[in-house]
C-alpha cells in the first residue's frame, strides 16, 4: 500500500526524493534475492538516510545482517523496529533468533579460547 502511494507521488513530482527511495529499496530487494547482502545493506542504509522511519528498509537491512552473521547489528536493527512496530511477532521472532545466534557464537568463541589456553599448558613427554 505504501509503495503504491509512493509511486503515485513520484508521478506527480518527479524531482521528489521518493523516486530515489523507491529505486534504492527495489535495488536492495533485488540484491538481497541475488545474495548480494553487502550491497543490499548499502541500499537500505541510503534509503534510511533519506527516510529514517522506513521500516521496510530497516527490516531488510536487519535481515541482511542476519545473512552476513552480524548478529549485534541485526539485534540493534530489530530492537529499533520493535520500538516502531510494538507487538510485531515477526520482528520479535527475528530478534530472538539473532540473540540466540549471537549467544551460540560467543559460546563457540569461549570454547575455542579454552581449548587454545588449555593446550599451552600441555607438556609433550616422549621416551627414547
Amino acid at each position: 500500500m505504501e509503495s503504491l502511494a509512493a509511486q503515485e507521488a513520484a508521478k506527480l513530482d518527479p524531482s521528489n526524493e521518493i523516486i530515489t527511495i523507491l529505486s534504492l529499496i527495489k535495488g536492495a530487494a533485488c540484491r538481497f534475492k541475488l545474495g548480494q547482502f553487502e550491497k543490499a545493506v548499502e541500499d537500505c542504509t541510503a534509503a534510511l538516510v533519506l527516510r529514517p522511519s522506513y521500516t521496510k528498509a530497516r527490516f531488510r537491512r536487519a535481515d541482511c545482517y542476519m545473512k552476513l552473521e552480524r548478529w549485534e547489528a541485526a539485534i540493534q536493527e530489530f530492537e529499533m523496529l520493535l520500538q516502531e512496530k510494538q507487538g510485531d511477532e515477526e520482528v520479535k521472532r527475528a530478534l530472538l533468533d539473532a540473540k540466540i545466534q549471537l549467544e551460540r557464537e560467543r559460546d563457540e568463541d569461549q570454547k575455542q579460547r579454552m581449548l587454545c589456553n588449555g593446550s599451552s599448558n600441555l607438556v609433550l613427554v616422549s621416551s627414547n
